[in-house]
């Protein structure tokens, strides 16, 4: 079989080895997962609605698709801070001999990829600046003696 060789390294009181026979049959084993005979519909199978949906990063603007499939609709989804462009193609009674690529476009600003950290960041500070002045202040309940 050609996962032998990496079936092996996940037993249990076996030393992880990487070998060249591991290499080996962890090539062939991608190979053949993204050979076309994987990807494509057995037989004469035939799919009545086929729906793709492709999921934009945030704050990506102007998309456009370069398809043969019919474009039905954009939505944005309403869990993110800037709301993030989800494209959706669908076509009907899609048969083997139908497959065809599709190209998505669409600008982007690379500066909302630092959004999410930037907040973080900025959230980690402010927790760091309650923790100074609380410990700054001296802050405690206790009991004081009177005279």
């Amino acid at each position: 079989m050609i996962v032998t060789p990496l079936t092996k390294l996940t037993q249990k009181k076996v030393k992880f080895s990487w070998s060249d026979a591991c290499e080996e049959s962890f090539e062939k084993l991608k190979d053949k997962l993204i050979s076309a005979s994987i990807l494509t519909f057995p037989g004469d199978t035939v799919v009545e609605k086929l729906t793709v949906k492709v999921v934009l990063p945030e704050g990506s603007k102007n998309p456009s698709v370069v398809v043969p499939l019919q474009r039905t609709e954009r939505k944005y989804s309403y869990l993110d801070v800037v709301e993030r462009t989800v494209v959706v193609l669908k076509k009907a009674n899609v048969v083997p001999d139908h497959k065809s690529p599709f190209q998505v476009y669409y600008q982007f600003n690379p500066i909302y990829m630092l959004a999410e950290p930037l907040m973080l960041t900025f959230v980690f500070f402010l927790f760091f600046m309650a923790c100074v002045t609380y410990l700054h202040l001296g802050l405690s309940i206790s009991k004081t003696k009177q005279t």
